[in-house]
């Protein structure tokens, strides 16, 4: 990578294991006249090096706002060098940042515990004011699908498919499908939640495959469901399993959505 890149651009935490991360061995391996942009934390590129490399061309220029010492000393080569472009360290450090930065925090959870409204998470898919008045509906119904699924699949379920049709494929279903693999899950663990459940998903071996429609024949909105599972050597759904254990076909939760969401409720 080293060797191919024109442009390095950290993005990692100081830690032990990172700090002179790019050093004197790193430049030497690096493509002739490389860019390098560093905003991370100061002391994971080796300054000394990084000099020594833009001296001797092999790093063409550098943009750096963090520093192994802050703030940095009078006189820095680094800073004084033509080819570097410096900018504060800033971040949040300043007092309005910090009171802003505050304000936003408090509001978005005051948002969440109020009105479940999610916005700027870093784990869960994010849930405006907007859409959250038009989804609520479909996450309610998406656990109950999900859940009932789970009660009817005997077997260890590897794959769920989610069809969406009409009105419920013009939304966002990222949350709703969500919703489902928690709902299908808690059969399984009781800590399964809307964060960590499609996590969970795939450490069971579940592959989840959405699909959008944008009519179905006797609903103005649909959300269909299948599950498959392995129970010894048949695949079974989650619907009626008499008459042939390897054949997949719908289940009844497809039907539930579907009556479910033209009654709207």
């Amino acid at each position: 990578l080293l060797a191919r890149a024109d442009a390095l651009s950290v993005h990692v935490p100081r830690t032990p294991d990172t700090v002179g991360l790019l050093g004197r061995a790193a430049f030497a391996k690096a493509k002739p006249g490389v860019l390098l942009v560093n905003a991370a934390r100061g002391g994971i590129v080796d300054e000394s090096a990084l000099l020594e490399a833009l001296v001797a061309g092999q790093v063409s220029g550098a943009a750096l706002d963090v520093f192994e010492e802050e703030p940095t000393p009078a006189g820095h080569p680094l800073v004084a060098h033509p080819r570097v472009i410096c900018t504060p360290h800033l971040g949040a450090s300043t007092e309005q940042a910090q009171v802003n930065v505050s304000i936003a925090v408090a509001e978005q959870v005051r948002d969440y515990l109020i009105g479940g409204l999610i916005d700027n998470a870093v784990n869960v898919p994010s849930i405006s004011k907007e859409l959250a008045a038009r989804i609520r509906p479909y996450l309610v119904l998406g656990e109950k699908l999900g859940r009932f699924q789970g009660q009817l699949c005997k077997g260890a379920i590897d794959q769920i498919e989610i069809e969406y049709c009409g009105a419920a494929a013009e939304l966002d279903v990222a949350p709703i499908t969500v919703a489902m693999l928690k709902g299908l899950l808690e059969p399984v663990t009781d800590s399964v939640n809307m964060v960590n459940a499609p996590m969970i998903a795939q450490q069971h071996g579940i592959k989840v495959i959405e699909s959008k429609a944008s009519r179905t024949a006797d609903f103005a909105s649909a959300i269909t469901t299948r599950v498959s599972g392995v129970r010894g050597t048949c695949t079974e759904s989650a619907s009626a399993r008499a008459s042939s254990a390897s054949r997949s076909s719908s289940s009844t939760s497809s039907l539930a959505a579907a009556s479910t969401d033209r009654n709207g409720s």
